[in-house]
């Protein structure tokens, strides 16, 4: 391999390597037994009334470098409210 060739694929390899390093977001699954969705409705458009969703399943790619939720997925199950 020639000096020329050996500098080109070193600075080709140099170019790269930033896009190799980046990380890629962390998939997450909910934790059913520690996490709730909370929602508040009208009951009959006079008084507030507070419910929560106990009974989840979902998952979510969140990339921590970025801080930012790129995909996610939940289920709620209309018999784990109250």
């Amino acid at each position: 391999m020639t000096l020329p060739n050996l500098k080109a694929i070193t600075a080709s390899a140099l170019l790269l390597l930033p896009l190799a390093l980046q990380a890629e977001p962390a998939k997450f699954v909910v934790d059913e037994e520690h996490f709730s969705m909370s929602f508040e409705i009208m009951h009959v458009g006079y008084a507030p009334v507070m419910g929560m969703f106990r009974d989840v399943e979902g998952e979510f790619e969140y990339d921590e470098e970025n801080g930012e939720l790129s995909s996610g997925k939940l289920m709620f199950k209309d018999s784990g409210w109250f």
